[in-house]
């Protein structure tokens, strides 16, 4: 969100660390943990999704119906 604010390719009514934790208040958004188990796992599906950040959502996604 920072790199993309700061080329112009996403507006805000604030910086993003200042706006950011304001919407995950308001909304009670949670952020989610993130440790070295999640980010192998991100590497384990096909090359669906080759954005990193995408494949960590996915991870997510694959933990939490493990569970």
């Amino acid at each position: 969100m920072v790199a993309k604010y700061r080329a112009g390719k996403l507006t805000s009514p604030q910086p993003p660390e200042k706006w950011t934790p304001s919407r995950r208040a308001y909304f009670q958004i949670k952020n989610l943990p993130m440790d070295e188990l999640l980010i192998y796992r991100s590497g384990k599906p096909p090359d669906v999704h080759r954005d990193p950040f995408d494949r960590l959502i996915a991870a997510h996604a694959m933990q939490a119906q493990a569970k």
